[in-house]
C-alpha cells in the first residue's frame, strides 16, 4: 500500500561498530540461495538480494489518484498476504492481497499517470520468508529480548526493531518495547533494495551462517535518499558492481577528482568500510576508492549484499539495474 523507499540514519553513531556481511551465493535460474556469514556481537549489515516469488504480471490502462486497473486481469491474491507491486521502471508498491479486486489494486498513495505500465506483482519477503525460525540466531527463551539477537529494520525515519521468541505458546517475531502488539513475522515487509541490520547480541565469540532463499529479480529496482547516511540493499547477488550498478546516473559526482561535495558509497570490506565516489573528470570518469591516490579505477568493485550511501546535499535516488547477463534468466 506504500511505494519503497529506502531509509537512513540521521547519525553516524553505529557506524564503528558495524560489521560486515560475508556471503557467497549459489543461484539457478531463477531460483537460489545465499549464505551469509554474521560476525559476532556486532550490528551485521544485510541486504535480502532473493525475492519472493512472482505471481501475476500484466499491464497497467488505466489509473486514479489511488488505484490501477489492469482490464485484463482477475486478481486472486490472498487478502492477507504481503505483496509487492513492481512498475516495469523499477518503482515498487507494498499491498496486502485484499487491496487487489477484480481488475483493480488501491493504494494509499498518489498514484500518477507515469504508473500506467507494465507490472508484475510477487510475494514479499518478510521476517518469517528472510529468517523463519532461526535456529541459527539467538531467541528469547522467555520472551524477554534482552540477551536475544535483535534485527532492526528501516521504518522511514529510524528503524524498528524484533526479536524471536522460543517460549512455548508464543513462538515467532515480536517488536521490541511493543507490548501486546502479538506476532510480526508475516507482516513486517523488507523491500526489495532495502538493507537491515542483524544485531548478534546473543553472540560473543564465533560467526553464524544463516541462508537466505528466493528468487533473484531480474528488473531494476527503485530507491530513495531522504538523509545523509542511507542504507541501500545492492539486490542482484552475484555480478553487482559499482560500475552496472546504475548509481553513477544518481549520485554527485566529482567534476575534479576530489571526493569532497561527492556521495560517497561505504562498502563493507570485513572489518569496517572501504569509501568510493564517481568522478566525471574528462579522461578520468568512473569509480575511485577515497583515499587512495594512485590506485587507479574501481569500476569492477564487487558490491556485498548492503551498502551506505552517503549523500552530500541529503536527497535523491534512483534505480539500481542488474547486471547485463541477469537479461537471460
Amino acid at each position: 500500500m506504500k511505494k519503497l523507499q529506502i531509509a537512513g540514519l540521521t547519525a553516524l553513531t553505529l557506524l564503528g561498530s558495524l560489521s560486515a556481511v560475508q556471503a557467497q551465493v549459489a543461484t539457478t535460474s531463477p531460483v537460489g540461495y545465499e549464505t551469509v556469514t554474521l560476525q559476532p556481537n556486532q550490528f551485521n549489515l544485510l541486504g535480502v538480494r532473493l525475492q519472493g516469488a512472482v505471481v501475476h504480471t500484466g499491464a497497467f490502462d488505466t489509473f486514479t489518484a489511488t488505484s490501477l486497473t489492469d482490464t485484463g486481469a482477475s486478481f486472486d491474491l490472498v487478502a492477507t498476504t504481503e505483496y509487492i507491486v513492481e512498475l516495469e521502471d523499477g518503482s515498487n508498491f507494498n499491498i496486502l492481497g485484499s487491496d487487489a479486486s477484480g481488475d483493480v489494486i488501491s493504494f494509499v498513495d498518489t498514484i500518477v499517470a507515469g504508473d500506467v505500465q507494465a507490472y508484475s506483482i510477487r510475494v514479499a519477503s518478510t521476517l518469517n520468508s528472510v529468517l523463519g525460525n532461526p535456529t541459527d540466531l539467538t531467541s528469547s527463551a522467555n520472551g524477554n529480548p534482552a540477551g536475544a539477537d535483535v534485527v532492526w529494520i528501516p521504518n522511514g525515519v529510524l528503524f524498528d526493531k524484533y526479536y524471536h521468541v522460543t517460549l512455548t505458546g508464543s513462538e515467532g517475531w515480536y517488536k521490541v518495547g511493543a507490548t501486546g502488539e502479538g506476532l510480526k513475522g508475516d507482516s513486517v515487509v523488507i523491500n526489495p533494495g532495502t538493507a537491515i541490520y542483524v544485531q548478534t547480541l546473543g553472540s560473543t565469540s564465533g560467526t553464524t551462517d544463516i541462508t537466505v532463499t528466493g528468487t533473484v529479480k531480474t528488473t531494476p529496482t527503485a530507491y530513495i535518499h531522504n538523509q545523509e547516511w542511507n542504507l541501500l540493499g545492492s539486490e542482484y547477488p552475484a555480478g553487482q558492481t559499482l560500475a552496472n550498478s546504475g548509481l553513477s546516473a544518481n549520485v554527485t559526482s566529482s567534476s575534479n577528482g576530489n571526493p569532497a561535495g561527492a556521495d560517497v558509497v561505504w562498502v563493507p570490506n570485513g572489518v569496517l568500510f572501504d569509501k568510493y565516489y564517481h568522478v566525471t573528470l574528462t579522461g578520468s570518469v568512473g569509480w575511485y576508492k577515497v583515499g587512495a591516490t594512485g590506485e587507479g579505477l574501481k569500476n569492477d568493485t564487487e558490491l556485498p549484499s548492503g551498502v551506505y550511501i552517503q549523500d552530500a546535499d541529503g536527497s535523491g535516488g534512483g534505480v539500481i539495474t542488474p547486471p547485463a547477463s541477469y537479461s537471460g534468466l
